[in-house]
């Protein structure tokens, strides 16, 4: 089918579905600034988009021709990338309770049934949208940090004095490059020995 586009979107949501009418419920339930929604009638046009893109959450019709939701998680499940992308089931057929295990055992964060409640849809889509935010920013934060470390080291590493850091007893925990150049001693040698004795 495509995508509906949206300039202020930052979140993926895959919506699957073979009948483009349950295609246009799902986008008009979950249409919104927040969410940039695309839409495949196929397991095979999903896949396209999974294994493309990055998705908060995947809501995957049961019943397809061809490839089913079923074998559809199976694929996304066994890539490792994809692995954890929420599943959430929607069907208006198998309402048995070994069908929706089966859609449990394949990795299926939900199951929601045809018709299902518009409210209780988007606060679902929510919950995983808002965990998916949080885990990027977690993501993000963490190479900051890591590129300001990085960033510290190379500037202690090329410092001509000595820099020495140090634990709250007062012990030596490091010492730049500069310390064995000037001192013409071992760094491992003064770790863990106080700093006092460095600078008397």
């Amino acid at each position: 089918m495509g995508l509906n586009p949206s300039l202020q979107s930052s979140v993926n949501i895959l919506l699957v579905d073979d009948r483009p009418d349950g295609l246009l419920a799902l986008e008009a339930v979950l249409t919104s600034p927040r969410y940039r929604l695309f839409t495949a009638s196929s397991g095979q046009e999903a896949l396209g988009y999974v294994f493309d893109r990055e998705f908060a959450v995947i809501i995957l019709d049961v019943q397809m021709p061809g490839m089913d939701g079923f074998e559809t998680a199976q694929v996304i499940r066994q890539r490792e990338k994809t692995r954890s992308t929420p599943i959430l089931f929607v069907t208006a057929i198998n309402k048995d309770i070994d069908h929706v295990r089966r859609g449990y055992s394949l990795g299926a964060v939900d199951y929601i049934f045809k018709p299902f409640d518009p409210i209780v849809l988007q606060s679902k889509v929510s919950v995983f949208t808002d965990l998916f935010e949080k885990n990027l920013e977690l993501q993000k934060q963490t190479e900051r940090t890591r590129k300001s470390e990085d960033r510290k080291r190379l500037i202690l590493e090329a410092a001509n004095d000595i820099i020495a850091t140090c634990d709250t007893t007062g012990a030596i925990t490091s010492l730049n490059p500069a310390f064995e150049r000037v001192i013409r001693a071992p760094r491992s040698d003064w770790l863990g020995r106080p700093l006092i004795n460095l600078v008397a």
